[in-house]
């Protein structure tokens, strides 16, 4: 008996440590990306006076949280992988800010998707009410709620198993994990679904009526003989194809924002599910390193979804950066 449990403990330790090293090194490659292009966005806001909106407050706000989870989550998750630290409630320190840092990016891209949801569905409602204190309130009130969610197993919630070692399933508790399965990836997909098909839907009733009104001009100039009808209906053609072509992004956007967020967190929380609730946990631990990388992806890509797509963001980075690079090319050049 004793001969078996040491050859599958034997047995476990070799592949843990097979697997380790390449969980390590995704995983560090993936927090360099989050840290570099979450940096840039939070150089670029601090930088220009200009883009301090109350609208890019938030994008700035889920940018810092990004920025933590390439500096905090990714190297926790890489010493819970390797079931370090041993003590007990250091270890439960460690998934708590684990679970807070993933929690303050979501609750971030919940209050960017919000923001959103109000400039373009209340636009004079919005307008009228926007200043930076209220965003610095909102901005608090989401970081406020997912530490106090993230940190709930050290203050108690937890599986109270003292003598595992440093095990996220071992250690966190199935009820906590099914709140997690709500508060983190449940709540959050019926928010943004909800959000994105409201914007998505007064974003088409506009541009259908920017196109009915286009044609309207048309019509109504072919009666005046001093108009050349065939150049007026060729330019209109074009501007509802470059509308249609605006209608076509945002869809598409929106559509990829929602279906990247789902396919990063949906199968870890089936797998937690599974394996908490239902005692089922057949899955290897290779699979349980794709998944929870899979997680953190979103911080690495998260500008490219949220900032990129703003023009002054754009702008400031080309100036700042791009021309910057060609100076010094052109520097170059002439020194030799």
């Amino acid at each position: 008996m004793i001969s078996t449990e040491k050859h599958r403990f034997l047995m476990e330790s070799e592949f843990l440590s097979l697997t380790k090293l390449p969980y390590a090194f995704v995983e560090i490659i993936i927090a360099t990306i989050a840290l570099i292009g979450n940096g840039l966005v939070i150089f670029v806001f601090w930088r220009e006076k200009k883009l301090q909106t109350f609208s890019n407050y938030h994008i700035m706000s889920l940018s810092v949280a990004d920025l933590f989870v390439g500096l905090f989550a990714v190297p926790i998750a890489i010493l819970i992988e390797a079931q370090t630290p041993r003590e007990h409630y250091a270890c439960l320190f460690l998934i708590s800010m684990l679970l807070a840092t993933c929690l303050i990016s979501i609750f971030s891209r919940i209050g960017v998707s919000i923001d959103r949801y109000w400039a373009i569905v209340h636009p004079l409602s919005y307008i009228r009410n926007r200043n930076t204190k209220k965003s610095v309130y909102i901005i608090g009130a989401c970081w406020t709620l997912a530490i106090m969610f993230g940190y709930l197993p050290i203050v108690g919630w937890h599986a109270g198993n003292l003598e595992a070692k440093c095990n996220f399933m071992k250690k966190t508790s199935s009820s906590y994990l099914v709140l997690f399965c709500f508060v983190c990836f449940i709540i959050p997909t019926t928010a943004f679904v909800f959000i994105y098909k409201q914007i998505y839907c007064v974003i088409h009733k506009k541009i259908k009526a920017e196109k009915s009104s286009k044609l309207h001009t048309v019509e109504t100039l072919k009666k005046s003989t001093k108009v050349d009808i065939e150049e007026l209906e060729r330019m209109t053609t074009m501007e509802i194809k470059i509308i249609k072509k605006k209608e076509i992004k945002a869809t598409k956007l929106m559509t990829i924002i929602v279906a990247f967020f789902i396919l990063s967190w949906l199968p870890l929380h089936v797998m937690n599910m599974k394996c908490s609730v239902f005692k089922k946990c057949a899955e290897t631990q290779y699979i349980r390193q794709v998944l929870v990388i899979a997680t953190h992806v979103n911080s690495a890509v998260n500008p490219l979804f949220y900032a990129y797509h703003i023009k002054g963001f754009r702008k400031v980075w080309q100036k700042t950066f791009v021309l910057r690079n060609s100076m010094n090319s052109e520097q170059i050049l002439h020194s030799k």
